[in-house]
């Protein structure tokens, strides 16, 4: 079963089609406080069309058309799609709270 354009599967932890997280009230608000990193969002996205493309296109044509759509070289959307992305963690000051990828929220 081939997966519909922007839908994210179960196994990504968010049912439905991105469109739908995206114009999510909670997003809104996060975003509206400038919680939200736009540039992870916008390479979740990326990836999870990559993810389609490369049913019907190969990785070369993938990468060709996403770097068109999103005005990226074609560099800068493998660096996306294969770079590990290394986080920082958040520390809170006077406060036992931190926040890293090892952290469940």
């Amino acid at each position: 079963m081939k997966k519909s354009k922007n839908v994210i599967s179960q196994w990504d932890g968010f049912p439905g089609s991105i469109d739908n997280f995206l114009s999510n009230s909670y997003f809104i608000k996060l975003q509206s406080f400038g919680l939200i990193d736009e540039i992870a969002v916008r390479n979740f996205i990326v990836k999870n069309e990559y993810r389609d493309l490369r049913n019907k296109l190969s990785l070369g044509d993938a990468v060709d058309l996403l770097s068109q759509k999103y005005l990226l070289s074609e560099s800068a959307i493998n660096n996306i799609l294969f770079r590990k992305r290394n986080r920082k963690p958040i520390s809170f000051p006077n406060s036992k709270h931190s926040f890293s990828d090892e952290t469940s929220l």
